[in-house]
């Protein structure tokens, strides 16, 4: 029995065999037994016109138009085959027929309405012997449009713009270029009317019909995505890549501030903006509101605009450029000194400044005023400017003391027309300072006093006169130290102070410059006339450590007086400049047994600004009288007679 078996299995084994060395082999086994016993049966379909697969097994065809199916058949004994359609067929276009070699079936749809359906099964009989196979069911077919074509695309632009080449439907790509600045790009889509298809442009709303579409466009690549929708759902993407040029734009439009609800534009011009606040606006944290054509501006926080700030546009190029802005507050103008102005003192004028805050503002005076105390310029941001209306008017104290104290950077005093500040009526007009000397004075006394890196200035005929002191005191009209700024133009003067009698030596002037501070003398300014008594010595200007006075116009200085320690200062001179110094003093030094000046040598220089070259001329007006020491002994000019020389380009007062 086990033999039986085995001999079976080897038998079956050589039939597959046999198969298996055929050329069909890749036929199913089912396949060579139907073809052994006299069957057929259909291999699959294809489609020889267009067609669409949609979703849902269901596929398109167009409408209109004549639609073939192949459906091959397996047949190797060709017999005679009878084939018929079953199922739904629209309109009864459908029909089937065999191939001339009976190898197969051809379906064919004539001319389908859009939205016919069609659900079709092949039936197919052996002719001879009337043996059926096994029916075939074709997918669902469904008349629908199967163009995803545009008719035409381009830019809708009036200056000409327009695509990179000519459109044609089976082309999917386009570029265009457009200047720097154009914000927004019209675009022209053409669709067939008879097509039944939309498109969308960027994902936006489906559109039935052809139009125009102005979409916002960026510098650098824009990508324009317009998809297609076919009746049947295929679908074809056109790109279109907008290159929009980089702007070299950078400027600032508008430059404004919101201040208690009322808005306060700066003036554009070139790179400068200005904008004027009221007066006690606090200006340390203040936040603008900036138009500009740039990409970019910087800064963007809070900032401090007690000084200049820089605000810079970055372009969409990546260039830039800088604007400087400067906050000032506005000008006050304040009247005083009788009863017909808002004040009937200058006190009750400067009183309500002060109550006002930082600003700028003017007071003008109908009448001669006296101060009873010092009024200070103490706060920041803050200048005030003296006038009087018609008339000198003459500013003085009831007792002695000094009229103002400007102190601090960002605080200026300024005397205008008409204004003189005058200290004559007044005895002792100074602060008694107690066996002090002038190198370590605590509190001179004087009718102005500027310090900390403030700022006091004299125009049109303003004039400080008549400071007086007595023994043992310290004065000047004007003492500007620790960075302060002293300017005096047109014909402001300084002129008649005077000093007194006493043991204790000192060096008063009109105008004390030391630690660092500035003075500039233009126009026909003067500081001159300022007189002594028995031993005490008055000079014009008096120079100490680190200051420099610059010369221009016509400005002129009866004596300058240099102390003993007026290391690294300067006078300096502008081009044009055709004043004088008279006199040369020099305090603290003695004539040693050669009859040479010892200790400021090498001390002071003589300077040009702004391009110019000192001359012998300009040296010569310099030291053009006396050259005088300490001892109070006249001694001939230092440049005939050679007791000291000026060496090199910048003329340095050197021993010879």
């Amino acid at each position: 029995m086990k033999k039986k078996i085995s001999l079976f299995l080897i038998i079956c084994l050589a039939i597959v065999l046999v198969f298996s060395a055929c050329d069909q082999f890749n036929v199913p086994l089912s396949g060579y037994i139907e073809d052994a016993t006299g069957a057929a049966r259909s291999l699959g379909h294809t489609f020889v016109t267009p067609y669409y697969q949609m979703a849902d097994n269901v596929v398109a065809i167009p409408p209109g138009t004549e639609t073939i199916i192949n459906i091959p058949i397996r047949n190797i004994q060709n017999y005679g085959l009878n084939l018929a359609l079953e199922g739904t067929n629209s309109g009864n276009r459908a029909s089937v027929q065999a191939s001339s070699d009976n190898q197969g079936a051809i379906v064919t749809i004539d001319n389908p309405v859009r939205l016919d359906e069609f659900e079709l099964t092949i039936t197919i009989t052996i002719a001879d012997s009337g043996r059926p196979m096994e029916p075939y069911v074709l997918p669902k077919l469904e008349a629908r449009y199967l163009s995803a074509d545009l008719t035409g695309l381009s830019v809708d632009d009036p200056d000409g713009i327009n695509l990179d080449r000519l459109f044609d439907p089976n082309s999917y790509n386009y570029a265009v270029v457009l200047p720097a600045g154009t914000p927004t790009i019209t675009i022209s889509v053409g669709l067939p009317a008879d097509q039944w298809s939309s498109y969308t442009v960027n994902n936006g709303t489906p559109q039935t019909s052809s139009g125009l579409h102005t979409i916002l466009v960026l510098p650098g690549t824009n990508t324009i995505r317009i998809v297609v929708t076919a009746d049947s759902g295929y679908t074809k993407t056109y790109n279109k890549t907008v290159n929009v040029a980089y702007s070299s734009s950078k400027e600032i439009t508008a430059f404004r501030f919101s201040i208690s609800g009322t808005e306060y534009s700066g003036a554009i011009s070139g790179n400068s903006i200005a904008v004027t606040l009221p007066a006690g606006t606090t200006v340390t944290n203040l936040t603008p509101a900036v138009a500009h054509t740039g990409a970019s501006i910087t800064p963007t926080t809070a900032q401090n605009f007690t000084g200049p700030v820089n605000y810079t546009v970055t372009a969409e190029d990546g260039s830039t450029q800088t604007y400087t802005v400067t906050v000032t507050l506005a000008v006050v103008t304040v009247t005083a000194g009788s009863a017909n102005t808002p004040y009937e003192s200058l006190t009750d004028a400067l009183a309500s400044i002060t109550t006002a805050g930082a600003g700028e503002y003017t007071v003008t005076l109908y009448q001669n005023q006296t101060l009873t105390a010092t009024y200070a310029v103490s706060t920041a941001n803050t200048k005030i400017t003296l006038i009087g209306d018609t008339q000198m008017r003459t500013i003085t104290r009831s007792s002695a003391g000094r009229l103002f104290a400007v102190t601090g950077s960002n605080r200026e005093l300024i005397l205008g027309n008409n204004i003189t500040l005058d200290g004559r009526g007044v005895v002792n007009n100074s602060v008694l300072v107690t066996g002090d000397d002038i190198t370590h004075p605590s509190n001179p006394g004087c009718l102005v006093f500027v310090q900390s890196g403030a700022a006091f200035t004299m125009q049109g005929n303003s004039r400080v006169t008549g400071n007086n002191y007595s023994a043992e005191s310290i004065l000047s009209a004007v003492i500007a130290e620790t960075n302060a700024v002293f300017t005096m133009k047109d014909t402001a003067s300084i002129t008649g102070n005077s000093s007194g009698s006493g043991t204790l030596y000192v060096a008063p002037s009109g105008l004390l410059l030391r630690s660092g501070a500035t003075a500039v003398l233009e126009g026909s300014s003067t500081i001159t006339g300022n007189t002594q008594a028995a031993n005490r010595r008055i000079s014009d200007v008096f120079l100490r450590y680190n200051t420099n006075i610059t010369l221009s116009g016509n400005a002129t200085i009866g004596e300058l007086g240099l102390s003993s320690d007026v290391l690294n200062s300067t006078v300096r001179i502008r081009t044009g400049w055709t004043g004088n110094i008279a006199r040369l003093f020099l305090h603290g030094s003695a004539l040693n047994t050669d009859g040479v000046i010892s200790q400021w040598l090498g001390k002071t220089v003589l300077e040009g600004v702004d391009g110019y070259s000192i001359t012998s001329g300009d040296i010569s007006r310099v030291l053009l009288g006396d050259f005088i020491h300490d001892g109070g002994t006249n001694q001939a000019s230092p440049i005939d007679s050679h007791i000291i020389r000026v060496e090199g380009a910048n003329g340095v007062l050197r021993n010879p």
